[in-house]
């Protein structure tokens, strides 16, 4: 179960159901959200060092795909094996920060080690890889994972709002809080911060998985000719989205997940944002405009021909 799947099944489940009946409703927020501060709080503690890059973004805006490419250049390091890795090989080199299950970090160069997480900002953090995505297009495809994975819409309908517009206010307030809390240690260290636009790696994947090779530091890493180039087109978007619990042919998957767009479509844009909360469409305008400004984009990325991953 990853990190958001976590933290919103507390919510739904009002962390102790038995409590329910006799805890206030106000004392209940307060103990929800002192357990899931806590939860996070002792993954940090037992998981994350100096040495911890963290592979971090809003769900659904493409860490899958940075974690399989870095992954793959470990493997390679350490078997000389140059292929694609299964969802469980990828684990081995970048785990999952909020796991349930216990694990061992891949540690290399002395002590590097990777974690992926959905995680805002914390102060133990000192390094990381962020990839942004546009808002909308993130929480269309994170509806649709929601459905399909069987949690459905976990917001209440709002007074005056239809499910998919509550839900939509209910994503873009997470994703504020997500990205607002990031921006001010990339802002303060920004060579400790490696930021990747979504949209620019699917332009120009080679040019970024370069910079992302020697950010984790293997720069000088001997890996096979055109390597870079491959590694670009190795991975499809069924190889770096997370196992449903329900496994579906790719077919009926990539049927199924469109349904859930066409439903979403309508009101995941930003007219339909300003209409039900202009200071919120606001404030993602400018959380995007202020990602832009810390993205690496060397000139020489600029137009390059990329991968055209979904």
């Amino acid at each position: 179960m990853n990190q958001a799947t976590m933290l919103s099944r507390m919510r739904q489940v009002g962390v102790a159901s038995p409590l329910r009946r006799l805890v206030p409703a106000g004392a209940r927020s307060w103990l929800r959200e002192w357990t899931e501060r806590a939860v996070v709080e002792s993954q940090v503690a037992r998981r994350v060092n100096d040495r911890t890059i963290l592979l971090a973004d809003f769900p659904r805006c493409g860490i899958g795909w940075i974690r399989f490419a870095a992954a793959t250049v470990l493997h390679y390091q350490e078997t000389r094996q140059w292929r694609k890795l299964s969802w469980e090989e990828m684990y081995r080199y970048a785990p999952s920060l909020s796991a349930a299950r216990d694990f061992t970090p891949y540690r290399y160069q002395g002590g590097d080690n990777l974690l992926k997480t959905h995680y805002p900002y914390h102060r133990a953090f000192r390094r990381g890889i962020i990839i942004y995505r546009n808002p909308f297009d993130a929480i269309r495809s994170m509806f649709a994972l929601d459905h399909m994975d069987g949690k459905g819409n976990p917001y209440a309908t709002l007074a005056g709002s239809s499910p998919q517009e509550s839900y939509l206010i209910g994503r873009v307030k997470e994703y504020l809080e997500f990205h607002e809390s990031w921006l001010a240690p990339i802002t303060a260290q920004p060579k400790r911060y490696f930021v990747v636009k979504y949209e620019e790696m699917l332009r120009a994947a080679p040019c970024v998985l370069t910079r992302l090779v020697a950010f984790i530091g293997l720069e000088g890493a001997a890996l096979p000719r055109k390597a870079i180039d491959e590694l670009a087109t190795m991975y499809g978007r069924a190889d770096v989205s997370p196992p449903m619990r329900e496994m579906l042919a790719i077919d009926e998957a990539m049927r199924r997940k469109y349904d859930y767009f066409e439903q979403i479509q309508p009101v995941t844009t930003p007219e339909t944002l300003r209409r039900l909360d202009a200071g919120m469409a606001q404030r993602v305008d400018d959380i995007v405009t202020r990602m832009d400004a810390t993205r690496w984009q060397p000139a020489s990325c600029r137009g390059a021909e990329g991968h055209a991953h979904g």
